[in-house]
């Protein structure tokens, strides 16, 4: 039903762009004439799979002070999402090295971006090591955690969307789809 396609990591940069590509765009644009429940439901779902996956790569952000993980943080914010789950979430670590600091976790907040479109979000994280954690260089491994939200984020969205359109496709009606469920393994 949806395919991804077109992702383009920016060179020093730890962002990534997912574009979802439709197999069958006339049963999208019959859909969306349909009925307006269609395009409720496919805003709050691509809404929650978005908040999801950013949470999941908050629990993946390497921790120390708190800094680089609030430098996700601005668009869960913005939309009052409790992230404190994910944000204290030690599962994912290499380390066991945390000294939480309200200060850094301020300044952290304080760099996060966002570009908030109906459809088309964007999610900078500032803080100026971060390309390091991410990347590596000569004295320290790279621990690719965007890499590896950006894998279970195609997962999730593509297992979501699928679904769904399974479940409309099944009942010949825009159904509202199930809750997505938190990212956490």
């Amino acid at each position: 039903m949806a395919s991804f396609k077109d992702y383009k990591p920016l060179t020093g940069d730890p962002t990534f762009s997912i574009s979802i590509e439709f197999v069958n765009p006339e049963q999208w644009d019959n859909w969306l004439n349909s009925s307006q429940k269609f395009e409720e439901y496919y805003t709050t779902m691509f809404r929650e799979c978005v908040f999801q996956i950013h949470k999941y790569l908050i629990r993946l952000t390497p921790l120390r002070s708190g800094r680089l993980r609030a430098g996700w943080t601005g668009i869960l914010n913005r939309y009052n999402i409790n992230y404190e789950a994910a944000f204290t979430d030690t599962t994912f670590l290499h380390r066991a090295l945390i000294n939480y600091d309200q200060k850094a976790i301020q300044e952290g907040m304080a760099m996060s971006q966002f570009q908030d479109n109906e459809y088309d979000v964007t999610i900078v994280n500032t803080v100026p090591y971060a390309e390091y954690l991410e990347f590596g260089t000569s004295r320290i491994d790279g621990q690719h955690f965007t890499n590896k939200a950006r894998y279970k984020g195609e997962y999730v969205f593509e297992k979501e969307l699928n679904d769904w359109f399974k479940e409309i496709t099944f009942k010949g009606e825009v159904v509202k789809p199930e809750p997505v469920e938190e990212v956490v393994a």
